[in-house]
């Protein structure tokens, strides 16, 4: 057997694998609405309820839809403005063309709103721990 079907032989199961995770990926995306179902948590911003390396499940949502309230508003990932950055926070308050957000464990409110077409989703509450 030449090196090329030995090194050809030892890549499909990853290539399987990887094909297999971009199909779940996309099925996912496809169920729940969203071209970004799985977000990981990047900072502690959210702690006590959400952990710097969680994995949460992220469902599309209508921006009429979303709940604001400082104590129980919805968890929502947004892009920031500057830079595009996926931020997981929770909506704290609605105005009628953005919505104002806050880490749990942050003192102040984000500086900037966020407007409707910046929202990628909502947290469904399904999360693996870090």
């Amino acid at each position: 057997m030449s090196n090329a079907m030995r090194y050809l032989k030892g890549a499909l199961p990853l290539l399987a694998l990887l094909l297999a995770f971009l199909s779940l990926f996309v099925g996912l995306g496809l169920a729940l609405d969203t071209r970004t179902p799985l977000v990981v948590v990047a900072s502690g911003s959210m702690r006590p309820v959400l952990h710097e390396g969680d994995i949460l499940l992220i469902e599309g949502v209508r921006f009429e839809e979303i709940r604001a309230s400082p104590i129980d508003g919805d968890v929502i990932v947004y892009r920031r403005p500057f830079d595009g950055r996926l931020i997981v926070h929770r909506a704290i308050a609605k105005e009628p063309y953005a919505l104002i957000t806050k880490g749990d464990a942050n003192s102040a409110p984000d500086p900037f709103p966020v407007p409707p077409d910046a929202v990628v989703g909502r947290w469904t509450g399904l999360m693996i721990p870090h």
